[in-house]
This record gives structure tokens, sequence and C-alpha cells, in this order.
């Protein structure tokens, strides 16, 4: 690590600096997830056992330096400490994404159940954000767009993590968190790709897999009390069942009391689950590209000039090549698209589940694993090894 160009810093609960971190860090790695923002982080400190003094929500900042200015990269609050007293003393940090404080957040009404009824899904998320969390914790709130489907009824009683988890089951294409700023986003998803990366260029390692252990088909909703009876609702995907085989799969969500609501519910449940998820797994080295940047984050799509293109999902690639950078002026691509029906290669687009950062050997730089996922059907499923070095409770 290259102390000029990293920083990173022990700070108060209130914001205060307490200590600049950075000469005793010898490992560092940290999180961003596509539901919930910056997450996790693990920090380890090459420093005496009694060194340091730690306090209740003590905050963490990276920064990394580019040219004159600083950048902020992660922020999130120490939850455990753990020292080592040995011949080489060092102390471990688990630090937390400022998200994980929505756990310890109850959703209620002075203590009872709280109902929302024929309210829209992102004013339900507005409302909470605003009563619940703003004035309970440091966050405060930046976009949440209008999503469209309107819950007759819903009830909660439960954590503000749980219930933006169901309303999120709700909407389906949203990305949602808190980021490094301690501003709360709730965000359609985009659909367009924002990221490109190239297999045998700033690719190191791509892995390709199909996970048939979370199939699920047919479900059935165990909700809220009504009329003294617990509700329930069953849904299903018989053309999924024919394919492959019958799965099941109970669900606890004490806040679901409507037809309405449980079958957009199930409904969401069916469209993740019915097909086998299929997963990439890819890490970049030594670059100095922050991807969440910009939130929604869009498509991230990973090029294989090499591919067999056999593999649903795997979409035709875009690369142009100009007469005036020494290409022929064939634009790769489907006629029917606009390109000259010539083809190299494929591409696999879905949106980042999540990005792993941790710190590079060259200064400003940092190393990504980008993780993806989606429902597309594997035709042959298989692992492409690459020339290079290749190497999921109930609620109320």
């Amino acid at each position: 690590m290259v102390s000029t160009k990293y920083n990173i810093e022990l700070r108060d609960k209130n914001g205060g600096l307490k200590a600049y971190l950075t000469p005793f860090v010898s490992n560092v790695i940290w999180e961003w997830n596509r539901k919930g923002g910056c997450g996790a982080c693990a920090i380890t400190l090459k420093k005496g056992y009694r060194d340091i003094i730690f306090d209740a929500r003590d905050d963490i900042q990276i920064r990394i330096k580019s040219g004159s200015t600083t950048k902020l990269f992660y922020r999130g609050f120490i939850a455990n400490i753990t020292p080592a007293l040995k011949t080489d003393q060092q102390i471990s940090l688990q630090v937390r994404g400022y998200f994980d404080l929505l756990k310890k957040i109850i959703v209620q009404d002075t203590g009872d159940i709280k109902t929302y009824s024929s309210t829209e899904i992102s004013l339900i998320v507005d409302d909470i954000i605003d009563n619940f969390v703003i004035g309970n914790t440091p966050i405060t709130k930046g976009t949440i767009d209008v999503e469209g489907f309107v819950a007759d009824e819903l009830q909660f009683l439960n954590t503000v993590e749980n219930a933006l988890s169901t309303l999120a089951d709700l909407s389906e294409g949203v990305e949602y968190g808190v980021d490094e700023n301690l501003v709360f986003f709730w965000r359609n998803e985009d659909k367009t790709i924002k990221n490109k990366f190239f297999v045998g260029d700033n690719v190191e390692v791509l892995e390709r897999t199909v996970k048939w252990d979370d199939l699920v088909n047919r479900v059935y909703l165990v909700g809220g009390t009504v009329g003294g009876s617990k509700y329930k609702r069953t849904g299903e995907n018989t053309d999924s069942q024919a394919l492959y085989y019958l799965a099941e799969s109970i669900i606890n969500n004490g806040s679901i009391i409507t037809d309405t609501v449980a079958d957009q519910y199930i409904g969401s449940k069916l469209r993740t689950n019915s097909s086998p998820i299929f997963k990439i797994r890819a890490k970049i080295k030594n670059t100095a590209k922050r991807i969440e940047d910009t939130v929604p984050i869009g498509l991230v799509s990973f090029y294989d000039a090499q591919y067999d293109k056999l593999s649903a999902g795997d979409l035709v690639g875009d690369i142009v090549g100009l007469a005036v950078d020494g290409g022929s002026d064939i634009t790769i691509g489907l006629a029917v698209d606009g390109g000259d029906d010539k083809t190299i290669g494929g591409q696999y687009a879905a949106q980042a589940s999540r990005i792993s950062y941790e710190l590079s050997n060259t200064p400003d730089r940092v190393n990504i694993t980008v993780e993806l996922g989606d429902t597309v059907l594997e035709i042959a499923a298989r692992l492409k090894r690459l020339d290079l070095a290749l190497s999921n409770l109930q609620q109320y």
C-alpha cells in the first residue's frame, strides 16, 4: 500500500477525525451491493493490542487520491473489533455500511402494526425514510423514483431493512441503499450498458456458473393475520415445472394480507427464480474505475472475442472497426440491428449484484471483483476457461 495515495480515516460518530489508520493497514477489502449500497468492509491493522481506543459507531472512511483531489470511495461504521495479542500484534476491524443501521430501526405505529392503504410503493418508501430513518440515524434522503404499483394494503411491524426488502420485491427492478455520503437512494434499474470489460484486456478472471439450487416454480405464501387466521396464497409457474422439475418454497411475510399484493409479490419471486440462475464473477486488476459512481449503475457487460456464443443470454458484440483507426469500417452485429452481419465472440450483460474492492499495488488504483446475477437459461452449463490466469425470515 502506498500511504501517500490512500487515506483510511478513523472518525467518531459525529465525524471528528480520531486517527489516520493508513500507515498500519496490512489488508483492506470493501463491498458495494445493488441492494444496500455501501456494504461490509474488513480491515487488518498491524498495531499494538491497546494502541487505539475505539468507540461505538466509530466511522471509517476510505479515500483515494486522484491528482490533486481526493475521492471518497467507501464509508461505514465499526461493528466488531478483534485485537490479537501475539508476537505480531494486530487488530481486525469488521465494518458495516450504514444501511445496516436500518436493521436496528422498527417500522411501527406506537409499538403496533403500521398500515399503508392504497399507496404507491415509492410513497411508502418515502414515508418510512422520513419517519423512521431521518432523525434516528445520520442518513439523509436522496432520490426516490416512482415505481407504479399501488398496494391496496400493507402492514409492517418489522425492521426498516425487511420492509424495504418487501417493497423492492413488489417493485422488482430497483436498486436501493445508502451511499458513501450517507444518502439513501431508491432508483429504478437502468437497462442500458454503462460499463464494459474485455476478456484478454482488463479482465483477469472470468467465471460462469449456473445455479440450480435456487430454482423455485411453486410458492406458498404465508402472510399476516386476517380475521384471526393467517392469510395464505399460492402461485406457480407450470412451464418451469414441465421443463425442469417441481421446486416448491414456503415464504413467510406477515406484511402481506391481500390478493393484489400477494399476486404481485409471488409473481416477482417466480420471475426471478423459475429459471436456473446464471451468474458471472469477474476480476479486473489495476483500475481507477468506481462502478457505482453513477446510480443506478446500469448493466455491466463482459466481452469475450473468442466465446462460441452457444449460451442464451450472450448478446452480439458491438465492437466497431473504423478505417481511420486501421479497421475496415465493418460494424460488428446483425444487419437488422444496424450491423453488417459480422460477429466477433459474444458478451454477457446483467445488473451487478455485488462489487468488491481491494487496494492495488499501483497507487490510486484498485482491484475489483464484480458479481452479476440474472435468470437466463444456459443451454450448455459449463465454465469457459480463458487463456489468461483464470483462475440467500420470518417477517411480521
